[in-house]
Parts: C-alpha cells; structure tokens; sequence
C-alpha cells in the first residue's frame, strides 16, 4: 500500500470517530469566531444541531442500509441506517452556514473531503453523502428563522434576508419549471445516476459562482441575476435552493417513479402557485403574503404526479400546498423534503 493511500485511510478513521469529528468541526467554528465572524459562529453551532437532528430523523423515515451490509468495507458495518450520512450532512451545513463569506471555499472542500472519506471506508455510497449537500442550506434556513423569533443577532449576509423581489417573477418561475422538466427528463431518458450526478455538478457550480460573484463580480452573470433574481443577500440564492431541492429528491427517493413524482410537485405546483397566487384577492389568514388562490393552484397543477404514483400522491401535494404556504422564502428545499418525506411514510 502506497503511503498516499495509508494517509488516506487514517485520515478517513480520524474523521469516522465520532469525537474526532466532533473535535474537528468545533475546532473549524472556532477558527471562524476568532476570525471576528462571532455572530454567524452562533448561528452555525444552532444550525449543526438542527442538522443532527433532520438527519436522525431522516434515517429512521427512510431507513437505507449501508452498502457495508452486501459488500464489506475498510471498517465494521456501523448498526444504524445510511441515508443521509450525518457526518456529510454535518460538514456540508457547516460550510452553508458560513455561505458566503471568505470561509465558505474551505468549509465547502471539508465537507467534500468527509464526503468522499465516508465512500471510501465503503460505510456510505454516493447518494447517501450527496443528499448531505442536498439538505445543508434547510439547517441554517431553520436555524436563521428561529433567531429571528428570538429575537437573536443575525450577521448581516443572512440568507433568508431579502432586499427586493425583483421585476421579471413570471420569467423566473418559468426557468423554475424548466429546470425541473430537464431533470425529470434526464432521469427517464439517462437514468438516476447521471441525473444525480448532474444536478450535484450544477448545484456545486451554483455554490461557487455565486461565492465568486460576490468577490469578483460577472457582468454577464451580473445581467441575468437582474432579470431573474429574487434579489436577496446572496445572488442566486433562489436558483442554488431549487437545484439543492431537486438534488434531494434525487439522492433521498428511492424510485424514478417517486421522484418524477416529487419534481412535478416542486416544478409545476411551485410554479402555478407564484403564477396564480399573486393575482390572487383572498389572503390566507396566517400567512398575508399568500393567498388561497396560489394554494389552489398549487394543489391543481401537482395533480399530474398521481400519474406515477397513483392515488397516494394525493396527501403528500396537500402536505405540500400546505407548506409552501406557511413559507414566506424561497420554499424549495421544505417542498422538497415534504415530498420525500410523504413517499417514505406512504409507501
């Protein structure tokens, strides 16, 4: 064995251990408190917390075995389920916590460091480490809104703080319908794995382009985020949740049928809701900024997912509906996460 490939798996034990890896990532928000990032530190550690608990939950829902169960790994099988791996989604949330100051870059190749390190123990496969990037920008949303509630200081690139709406909606929820119309076509026509494999490109490529624009801005990017953007503290921000939700729907289902499912309901119930919902007179009594008539068409216009899997997808586009409605930000990852949700309760 080379010594590359010793330092690799020591490296790969280190971060197995669960103290090890708790160690390391305090030790990351450390560096970032005494790098004066103290307010966005606290609202890291409140989102690494939420991310532990999603991703308990999410392996009793969805329970996945590990694939050491068929094909032994450098290491012995751990007894709990795999999907999503929490060391990934931990690290991942770490990174997005800190999205998108000059950390980020850092942060971001930890958590694929860890990613891969869980791959090549053979304790996790691909799509249970990349649904830890899938869900990594829920945590913080989450965690952010809970500051606001209490009343807590928020650093001032927050993500869910928006400064415009921007000019061109209906442009921008055709885009959204677009984009998961080419996913559920790369599904059909490619198959699960190149889609997944697809989608985690753009939505990593999103991640950094984004960062960058920030530091060195692109006028070409720069003109289409005016066209498109919902303007917010980060650019693209609307666009980085949609590809994140769409990756998580690809990573955590377990069925093309499942998620063409799902990607209709996130598409086009998500779509018609905006279309609809702004036109709409009757306000929704505890959310003023929808309106029944956006709910409706959200409902409606998710119906076509019963195509792929019958009747049962019936509740799940109410559970959506009705969370899409209780959002006043960009709902993506949430509708996303309803809809893996529901499908592993259901079938």
């Amino acid at each position: 064995m080379s010594q590359i490939a010793k330092l690799a798996d020591m490296f790969a034990l280190f971060l197995h251990d669960n103290l090890h890896f708790f160690a390391t990532s305090l030790a990351l928000l450390g560096i970032a408190y005494f790098l004066n990032e103290r307010k966005r530190a606290y609202l890291a550690a409140s989102s690494l917390l939420i991310a532990v608990l999603i991703g308990i939950g999410l392996k009793g829902i969805l329970a996945q075995e590990r694939p050491c169960i068929a094909e032994a790994g450098l290491i012995e099988c751990p007894s709990d389920y795999a999907l999503p791996s929490l060391h990934s989604l931990v690290s991942f949330t770490l990174a997005a916590a800190f999205f998108p100051t000059r950390l980020f870059p850092f942060y971001f190749l930890f958590g694929w460091i860890v990613s891969f390190s869980r791959m090549h123990l053979g304790v996790h496969t691909f799509e249970q480490t990349i649904a830890g990037l899938a869900l990594s920008f829920l945590p913080c949303a989450i965690a952010e809104l809970m500051h606001k509630k209490l009343g807590l200081a928020l650093p001032s690139e927050a993500h869910s703080q928006k400064t415009s709406t921007g000019t061109h909606e209906h442009e921008r929820q055709l885009v959204h319908l677009a984009s998961c119309i080419a996913a559920a076509a790369m599904l059909f026509f490619a198959g699960p794995g190149f889609a997944l494999h697809a989608v985690a490109a753009i939505a990593t490529a999103g991640m950094l382009l984004s960062w960058m624009q920030l530091f060195w801005k692109s006028k070409l990017l720069s003109a289409v985020l005016l066209r498109l953007d919902r303007q917010t503290n980060i650019p693209g921000y609307g666009a980085i949740t949609l590809f994140l939700g769409i990756l998580a729907i690809l990573s955590l289902l377990p069925s093309k049928e499942q998620m063409a499912a799902a990607l209709v309901v996130l598409g086009a119930g998500d779509a018609a809701s905006t279309f609809i919902g702004k036109k709409g007179k009757i306000r929704l009594p505890y959310n003023n900024a929808k309106t029944a008539e956006g709910s409706a068409a959200f409902f409606v216009a998710s119906l076509p997912s019963a195509l792929f899997v019958g009747w049962k997808a019936l509740p799940v586009i109410l559970a959506a509906s009705l969370a899409e409605s209780l959002s006043s930000t960009d709902d993506n990852l949430l509708i996303s996460l309803v809809c893996v949700v529901g499908f592993a309760l259901l079938f």
